[in-house]
């Protein structure tokens, strides 16, 4: 078989094999591979070719994603795997974290923090939404003993801002505390906590 190729627009590189085309590459990865034009190419060849053109594009496809936030690596692979690149997902993912662009630990630290500081969840949410992001147990807690929480006075302030009128009556405090279980509290902190509440604004009342 023949291989030939030409130059296209920008730095595009399209390459036809008998005369019929057959793949676009970029111009920097086509002339590292060294291959000259008009050149013989047989069956083995073409599949290592097409197998490297994929590995290539799976790869800046990466970089697109992680440029735009971190992503843990399952996050990754199963997006490389939905986006067809399923044969080189997994070597690209490690290429990634070779050079450091793709980090489990750096993720989890910082995702754990924006749900904290973002969307006020409390450890046992941080924890399930991490782990749903592919993210080892063992990195989870770690992540989770470096997270600085005061959880009773996470919950308080959680009330005053979110449930407090919900917490006039049965009713409400029972609306108030699930809210709080779906954030990732504890039951234990939070009934102490409500009750606190309980027990300051009736002080505020009867002196009133």
């Amino acid at each position: 078989m023949l291989l030939t190729y030409e130059k296209g627009k920008k730095d595009k590189i399209h390459i036809s094999v008998d005369g019929e085309y057959a793949m676009t590459v970029d111009c920097v990865f086509w002339y590292s591979l060294g291959i000259p034009n008009k050149s013989d190419i047989n069956e083995e060849e073409l599949a290592e070719l097409k197998r490297s053109v994929n590995s290539r594009r799976a790869y800046n496809k990466a970089i697109e994603l992680i440029s735009w936030r971190e992503h843990s690596r399952k996050e990754l692979i199963t997006k490389l795997k939905q986006r067809g690149y399923g044969d080189v997902a997994e070597e690209t993912a490690d290429k990634l974290e070779e050079k450091g662009y793709l980090n489990d630990e750096r993720f989890a630290n910082m995702l754990a923090e924006e749900l904290k500081t973002v969307r006020s969840f409390g450890r046992k949410r941080i924890a399930q939404e991490l782990y749903m992001k592919g993210v080892s147990r063992d990195i989870i807690s770690q992540v989770l003993e470096n997270t600085q929480e005061d959880p009773e006075n996470e919950i308080a302030q959680l009330i005053e801002r979110k449930y407090a009128r919900y917490m006039n009556d049965e009713k409400g405090r029972l609306r108030a505390f699930n809210g709080l279980i779906r954030l990732g509290y504890e039951a234990g902190d939070i009934k102490r906590a409500m009750r606190e509440y309980n027990s300051r604004h009736e002080e505020e009342t009867d002196q009133i």
